[in-house]
């Protein structure tokens, strides 16, 4: 949307935790169809069962481990939901990398 201006768009999420991105009119923000749809799904599921559990689970997908500097894992959540387990993150060079001013002292 906007070609990309809202960027990593804080709380985007939520409308597909609670089922609200069939909104009407929404769907120029968060698409539609099955894809939009099984999103929702599995971020529902995924979120209802860390508030359960204390683990986010998603039937059908390996299970979501505790990230750890040493072992990073997250979730691609949709249709396909399953672990990533992306390279070893380093922090310092992507603060660096960003825009002057676009980050506090």
């Amino acid at each position: 949307l906007f070609n990309g201006a809202f960027g990593a768009c804080h709380a985007l999420e939520l409308a597909y935790v609670f089922g609200t991105q069939r909104t009407p009119k929404a769907d120029a923000f968060f698409g539609s169809g099955p894809e939009a749809d099984a999103l929702a799904a599995a971020m529902t599921t995924a979120w209802a069962s860390f508030a359960q559990s204390g683990r986010p689970h998603v039937p059908g997908a390996e299970d979501w481990s505790r990230w750890s500097p040493e072992h990073p894992v997250a979730m691609v959540l949709g249709g396909d939901s399953r672990a990533a387990h992306p390279a070893r993150f380093d922090l310092e060079p992507a603060w660096h990398a960003l825009p002057e001013g676009m980050v506090g002292p």
